[in-house]
């Protein structure tokens, strides 16, 4: 059985495969924030850099200069302390947070933006 992590990452490569395909002129305007350590030194030097607990899985910088925030959840998934505090925040400052569950949710939300 797959782990709830694994399935969030096929689910964000899916989602992605889709984008490269469908919005070949703009792949550069959706990303992902890597927020995922291997090892406690690295933990550490992300930090230094700027990561930060419970950022969006991916940025989308839409045509009409909106930013959406996106985070990737199995169906049973469920957003941690961190999320749910990084969401409040986005969302307070007018910034668009979307939890996605699957790739038709995903590519719904895209060309809703597009």
């Amino acid at each position: 059985m797959a782990t709830k992590r694994y399935d969030e990452v096929k689910l964000q490569m899916a989602c992605v495969r889709w984008f490269d395909f469908e919005y070949t002129s703009q792949p550069e305007c959706l990303f992902m924030v890597n927020n995922e350590n291997s090892s406690a030194q690295e933990a550490a030097r992300n930090k230094k850099m700027g990561l930060r607990r419970g950022v969006s899985d991916m940025i989308y910088q839409a045509p009409n200069g909106q930013t959406l925030y996106i985070e990737l959840k199995t169906p049973t998934g469920r957003l941690s302390k961190w999320q749910k505090t990084f969401r409040d925040k986005v969302t307070a400052h007018g910034a668009s947070y979307h939890v996605v569950r699957d790739v038709q949710e995903f590519i719904n939300l895209i060309r809703e933006h597009n």
